[in-house]
């Protein structure tokens, strides 16, 4: 394994993922068991790329991204008429989303993009748009911090 710091005490996230996989074994829950073998061959794949260890911000990015590609894989799933499988990709979909941070509500992403508007030489969307994602990065959803500046920057 790849060493961040000099310890070697894994991140958190990383620390829960083999603790999960480990009481899933224990469990014989086929499914959450194959969900989270994915998930550490995604991490696994990162960190042979970067070679080091992922820290918990670069976790959180490669299973945001992750739960991104299965909704759309719902979706597909879902209009194909393949329910079954949409049923199984959704419960996959739901145990790599309780590996992401609470995502912040609208209104409280609202309340941020005023403060932003209020503190920035420059209120127009592009002014804002750059400093709230770099704000909200890993606590909302992209496109909705782009729907919240474009409301209130018109």
């Amino acid at each position: 394994m790849y060493n961040v710091a000099m310890n070697d005490t894994p991140s958190p996230l990383r620390a829960r993922l083999f603790d999960e996989l480990k009481s899933a074994m224990k469990a014989r829950e086929a499914l959450k068991l194959d969900a989270l073998r994915y998930m550490l061959s995604l991490i696994k794949n990162v960190e042979i790329d970067l070679h080091r260890e992922v820290n918990d911000q670069e976790f959180i990015s490669v299973i945001q991204k992750e739960v991104k590609k299965r909704h759309e894989a719902v979706a597909q799933m879902e209009a194909g008429g393949r329910t079954e499988l949409a049923q199984e990709e959704k419960t996959k979909l739901f145990i790599l989303e309780s590996f992401l941070p609470k995502q912040m509500s609208k209104e409280e992403i609202t309340a941020v993009v005023q403060n932003i508007i209020a503190s920035s030489a420059d209120p127009s969307f592009k002014g804002v748009i750059g400093v709230a994602i770099a704000q909200l990065k890993g606590q909302a959803d992209g496109t909705l911090i782009s729907q919240v500046v474009r409301e209130l920057c018109v």
